[in-house]
């Protein structure tokens, strides 16, 4: 019976660092793509926006599965969880650690990333806020000059006094 636990843990293990391996790579996708939203064109963000929100549900659903199998086994959960001493775990358990580490540190990235991002688009919509303004103002000039223009050639006794038609 000892045996038989001791090999699902194994397996529990084997498959928590797997799957820490495939949110390590898309965690590492959604920081490239995070990389790009600091250079690309705001009028590319849409897409991009799209394409990193799919890979954070894929990055969350990995999560869950790791749960549900650490739900399993204490040790595994406060290892993942940072809740036990570091220096006294065993080598397979130091591997999750490590694995969980690796995508720690990416997640860390990206989270510095985003301030930037942010005062990025807040710049950007300030930007377009001021050439709308901006636009507004030349259009009320352009439409008083074609209204001063306007009663400068028809003057108001003028307007409404031709002959109506039938």
């Amino acid at each position: 019976i000892r045996l038989i636990i001791l090999i699902k843990i194994m397996d529990n293990i084997l498959k928590i660092i797997g799957l820490l391996e495939t949110q390590r790579g898309v965690f590492s996708d959604i920081e490239e793509i995070t990389r790009r939203m600091l250079d690309e064109d705001i009028e590319n963000f849409s897409p991009l926006l799209e394409e990193r929100g799919k890979l954070l549900e894929k990055a969350v659903s990995i999560e869950e599965e790791i749960r549900l199998i650490s739900h399993e086994d204490q040790r595994i959960g406060d290892v993942l969880g940072n809740r036990c001493d570091m220096t006294a775990i065993p080598d397979d358990l130091a591997k999750v650690f490590e694995a969980s580490m690796r995508v720690k540190a990416i997640i860390n990235r990206i989270k510095n990333m985003e301030e930037d991002i942010r005062l990025r688009m807040e710049a950007e919509r300030e930007a377009i806020l001021k050439k709308i303004e901006s636009l507004n103002v030349s259009s009320n000039s352009v439409a008083g000059n074609y209204k001063r223009a306007v009663q400068t050639g028809f003057p108001q006794s003028h307007l409404g006094e031709g002959k109506k038609t039938v």
